[in-house]
């Protein structure tokens, strides 16, 4: 009986001691490890803070995360940007009349309940994406009501003006912006962003942005529930589809003398005609087989080009085509965009940022004509695989991914854009780094000999992605979780290695055929205070660390 209460007793202080780590956790650490100790019950548990495994990975971020030895002094960015209305998706959508129905994809919204489909269909997948509300009428009915809807507030939009504004954070860094700039965007603009008046109109482009919010904080719409905070985003936008600053941005580079240039905006295309799309991505004649490599290693992942309504999400494999990759001379492009970006002075570097696509040709004619006339990419996992959809690539066989994008996966695409549409002796192309981000984790890929301090900068990228959706200046290890995988391989094409997760040394690092690996978990903020941006800043900050080789 004696040894029974005594059993009875250490369980109720066991309880109590974990109920106190739970509700005191500022208290000392020793103390409450000294009380548990003495339960005789095992290692005790560790709260949030410096020694949870959170708290160690952001210390090791902090100490990893340093300066590159040359840094950038002037940075151009184009040519998309807008006025961002921010608003509860749910709740928009009930006031405007709709309840949950199926969820559906849409490739272009053409009326309300598109988008009410298409809204549901992500939400449930929690999952972003961007589409083009094709009715002028209806879609600004839609945003004034949004714009008027109690709680609704405007932010500066567009990639590139969210790119700009980070590195406008950094005041020793000089920041152009070129895009459609109207009055109420140009009011939220940084000080430190400076835009050329070529760029200036007298009326804004809005892009509606849909935030949901995680199921397990109460953001539920009938049956959908989503598994994590994120937004849906749509436009009815013709300035930015049409790229019409492209050309006042690369006239202005000469005259500003940047040292790094940033492009976006390429997605916003979609909304255009077939006939704009070719005119300012014309197809060039030049090609090249795959290597044989590619040709045995996915061959059953060839499929036919579909129609631009399909979309990533609802992959429908066809007879076999194969689209094939271009050879590249910039002095043969006939390109617009090409050609444009071929003015800009030669040792420059150029990233281009992506952003949401459904469009098979146009994603297609991206990867085969500017690819190659870039230095550097930024893409989440939508767009990776949507990208090896398009051009046949690794895995391309998946519909979408299930749950967290696996590592080994990601890696084989990141090393197939690189070896086929990247730098080497046989191919003349500049493209030799891509960063790419997902929720609970970021991977850096990079041809060797070409970039610098990669380290840094892939822990600088997923450090913001904590602190900005946080809306905090430091990691708060309390408001954090890990939800990376804590093991994985770094290949499923080949004999790849497996990787042990240790928050001590979170950035881990491989090689494969002269291209390095760069993998961080993402502390992912548990109650975001906003989700739209968050992938431009990673970019801007991974940029910012980042030191590119000269040739």
């Amino acid at each position: 009986m004696a040894l029974w209460r005594g059993s009875v007793c250490a369980g109720f202080l066991a309880l109590a001691v974990g109920c106190v780590f739970l509700l005191e956790p500022e208290l000392p650490g020793t103390a409450l490890r000294s009380l548990w100790s003495s339960l005789r019950l095992g290692p005790a548990p560790v709260p949030p803070g410096p020694l949870s495994p959170e708290g160690r990975l952001a210390a090791a971020w902090d100490a990893l995360i340093v300066q590159p030895a040359r840094r950038w002094r002037r940075v151009a960015v184009g040519v998309n940007a807008c006025v961002d209305v921010v608003i509860s998706g749910v709740k928009l959508l009930q006031a405007l009349g709709l309840s949950p129905g199926i969820g559906k994809d849409h490739a272009v919204l053409h009326k309300t309940s598109d988008l009410g489909e298409a809204f549901v269909h992500f939400m449930g997948k929690g999952a972003a994406a961007e589409r083009f509300f094709s009715d002028k009428e209806t879609f600004h009915d839609i945003a004034q009501a949004a714009s008027e809807f109690p709680g609704a507030q405007h932010y500066v939009g567009g990639n590139a003006a969210l790119i700009g504004q980070r590195f406008a954070a950094n005041t020793d860094l000089k920041v152009l912006l070129c895009g459609p700039i109207g009055p109420k965007l140009h009011e939220l603009l940084d000080d430190n962003v400076f835009v050329p008046p070529e760029s200036l109109q007298e009326e804004d482009e809005f892009h509606l942005i849909l935030e949901y919010l995680a199921a397990c904080i109460g953001e539920e719409w009938g049956p959908f529930k989503a598994p994590h905070a994120n937004r849906f985003i749509f436009s009815h936008d013709l300035s930015n589809g049409a790229m019409n600053m492209l050309e006042v941005f690369v006239s202005s580079l000469e005259e500003f003398q940047p040292d790094l240039v940033v492009l976006s905006g390429l997605h916003m295309m979609e909304g255009q005609s077939k006939e704009l799309q070719r005119k300012r991505l014309l197809e060039s004649p030049y090609t090249l087989e795959p290597t044989a490599q590619f040709r045995s290693q996915e061959q059953e992942a060839t499929m036919s080009v579909q129609d631009s309504s399909v979309s990533s999400d609802s992959v429908t494999l066809g007879a076999p085509h194969r689209v094939e990759s271009v050879y590249w001379d910039k002095q043969l492009l006939a390109t617009e965009v090409v050609n444009s970006i071929s003015d800009i002075p030669t040792g420059i570097p150029i990233h281009l940022e992506l952003a949401s696509m459904t469009n098979r040709e146009l994603m297609s004619s991206i990867v085969h004509q500017v690819f190659p006339a870039v230095t550097s990419l930024g893409l989440n996992e939508q767009e990776l695989l949507f990208l090896s959809q398009s051009a046949s690539g690794p895995h391309a066989s998946l519909s979408s991914w299930d749950g967290v994008p696996d590592v080994g996966m990601v890696s084989d695409i990141l090393f197939w854009i690189l070896k086929e549409h990247g730098r080497s002796k046989d191919r003349s192309s500049d493209l030799t780094r891509i960063h790419f981000h997902t929720l609970v984790y970021h991977i850096l890929a990079t041809v060797d000999g070409h970039w610098a301090n990669q380290l840094a900068a892939v822990a600088a990228g997923a450090r913001v992605a904590g602190t900005q959706a946080c809306a905090t200046e430091t990691i708060d290890t309390n408001r954090v979780s890990l939800r990376a995988p804590q093991e994985f391989m770094t290949s499923h094409l080949e004999a790849g290695s497996r990787i042990v997760l240790n928050p001590n040394k979170p950035v881990v690092e491989w090689h494969r055929e002269g291209i390095t690996f760069h993998f961080t978990p993402v502390l992912v903020c548990k109650d975001p205070i906003r989700t739209v941006g968050l992938g431009d800043a990673i970019s801007a900050e991974g940029l910012f660390y980042s030191e590119a080789h000269s040739d």
